[in-house]
């Protein structure tokens, strides 16, 4: 579900701006013509890389589930960070 959350995301917020600003970089010294199968290929690339993105924080939960994380609470994380000494 988070990946086809991502991908989602990917189609509808990252991915008309980035090609906006692909598309249009400096589009006064070079004549952009687009083909298909880099389109896609793009397009592609982009969402199954945010939809993966998407996947972190189920990983993270089992992670933290099996017991394979470092830290047992969010006080122990404070702890082992050392204070700057004045």
């Amino acid at each position: 579900m988070l990946f086809l959350g991502g991908v989602v995301f990917c189609y509808l917020v990252v991915l008309p701006p980035a090609l906006q600003f692909l598309l249009n970089f400096n589009a006064s010294e070079f004549n952009t013509q687009l083909r298909a199968s880099d389109y896609y290929g793009f397009a592609t690339l982009t969402m199954v890389a945010t939809g993966v993105g998407f996947q972190v924080p189920i990983g993270v939960v089992v992670l933290r589930g099996s017991g394979s994380s470092r830290w047992t609470s969010c006080d122990t994380i404070g702890a082992t960070r050392s204070s700057p000494s004045r």
